[in-house]
């Protein structure tokens, strides 16, 4: 069963692997994640996952690189962390996990793009089509009749209170017979079949953790560090997949696949580790004066 209580497709050859989209198509095959530290281009955190949307997966793996953490000795939590994810795990509940587990969180939704106004020549910007339409401020407001007038001074009158995508507010309604033969209905409606409604919000809707992403993501300051995702963690994937050659798992059900994954892993932080060990050596070889000793041989 899925995760939306569903019966999902069972694979006779590998029952654990699942079905995911590649640059080769659709493969039967298994995930590889990794948690990757900025400094050092160090995994901290990996598992592979035979499922392909990773949407679940952001909660595991910041637990696993805590833990990590935690028993090498590095820190007890991981809070006030700038984490950075791509957007196949912009969710509502991973965005209230980042900010429950007080991480400085950078998860983008699919279109960031969009509003990034560097990008208007590829994103070009909607119409607006309610652009050369009424808004509220001609519509006139009668507290004795409790109703509004709209310019054509035709009557909205009160339909009740409303909670409309989270706003709660009074919402008031002309009559539509009206609205279909008067002659201002090309400025007034979106539709000509329709009829004109005022809303009045009087509590505001709560923002979501998700528009609070949008929102961080959508300044410099979080253009420019999800930026840096691409230098972080793209590298060491490259580095494991084309230099240490694992373009592909060659072992089946989940036990032996992951085993593999993280024995790549481990092979990548011992490079890594073994660059850093030959960088300080060389440094400090070079300021270091040892002193020479000649040996005498005795004489015959």
């Amino acid at each position: 069963m899925g995760a939306r209580k569903r019966e999902l497709k069972s694979n006779i050859t590998d029952n654990e692997s699942a079905k995911m989209k590649s640059s080769h198509g659709v493969i039967q095959g298994y995930n590889g994640l990794a948690v990757v530290d900025e400094k050092a281009q160090v995994i901290v955190a990996a598992e592979a996952y035979g499922q392909g949307a990773e949407h679940d997966l952001l909660e595991p793996m910041v637990e696993q690189a805590e833990n990590n953490l935690k028993e090498a000795g590095k820190r007890e939590k991981i809070g006030g962390s700038v984490f950075i994810a791509d957007t196949n795990y912009f969710t509502e509940e991973n965005n209230r996990y980042c900010e429950e587990k007080k991480l400085d969180a950078y998860i983008p939704d699919q279109y960031f793009r969009n509003r990034d106004p560097r990008f208007e020549k590829d994103y070009p910007r909607r119409k607006d089509i309610r652009k050369n339409l009424f808004s509220q401020f001609p519509f006139s407001f009668n507290e004795k009749g409790n109703c509004f007038i709209c310019p054509a001074v035709k009557k909205l009158s009160y339909d009740g209170k409303k909670n409309i995508n989270g706003y709660k507010g009074r919402r008031y309604l002309a009559d539509k017979k009206e609205c279909v033969h008067c002659d201002l209905k090309q400025r007034c409606l979106k539709k000509k079949s329709g009829r004109r409604h005022l809303f009045m919000a009087y509590i505001a809707k709560p923002k979501t953790y998700s528009e609070k992403m949008k929102g961080k993501i959508d300044t410099p300051a979080g253009r420019d560090i999800y930026s840096k995702r691409m230098g972080i963690v793209e590298p060491v994937f490259a580095n494991i997949t084309v230099h240490k050659g694992l373009s592909l798992f060659t072992l089946r059900t989940k036990q032996k696949v992951n085993i593999q994954w993280l024995l790549y892993c481990m092979v990548h932080n011992m490079g890594k580790i073994a660059l850093k060990l030959f960088i300080f050596i060389k440094y400090f070889s070079s300021l270091l004066v040892f002193p020479r000793y000649y040996v005498i041989p005795e004489s015959v």
